[in-house]
């Protein structure tokens, strides 16, 4: 994969300051025909940069969760995370639904995962939500 863009992003916001944004936000406001004050171009870079750190962040659960897991877990976590059926990833992947389920319950135990209150299992899309960093993202929703 070429250097990420949120790399890229976050390496310029690192050296970049107040003035040096300036002609970025020039150029997307140009984009879409509108006027920014500097406040504004302040406060976007400041937007910016915390949306930035959620990126890497999420991306750095991602990276320590999958790297927990096998090959083989890794397919069937993705399968679901594309909305496939258990009965789907088996046929998919050439295996039996029990046998993606013993996956799913291996992924639960290798990250350590915890029902949420009330509820007496964690489910498929508790893993997915871990696994993506969907529960490391409080600023951008």
């Amino acid at each position: 994969m070429a250097y990420p863009v949120y790399q890229l992003l976050q390496h310029y916001l690192a050296q970049a300051d107040g003035k040096a944004m300036t002609p970025l936000f020039d150029l997307l406001a140009s984009a879409v025909d509108v006027d920014i004050s500097p406040r504004d171009k302040a406060a976007m870079t400041q937007e910016l940069q915390a949306m930035l750190a959620d990126v890497a962040e999420r991306e750095r659960v991602r990276q320590e969760c999958l790297n927990k897991l096998t090959d083989r877990e890794v397919s069937v976590l993705l399968m679901m995370a594309g909305g496939h059926s258990y009965q789907d990833a088996a046929r998919l992947l050439g295996i039996g639904v029990r046998t993606v389920s013993h996956h799913l319950e291996n992924i639960k135990s290798k990250l350590a995962l915890k029902p949420h209150a009330g509820m007496s299992t964690v489910t498929t899309t508790q893993i997915i939500a871990r696994v993506f960093g969907l529960d490391v993202m409080p600023r951008t929703g």
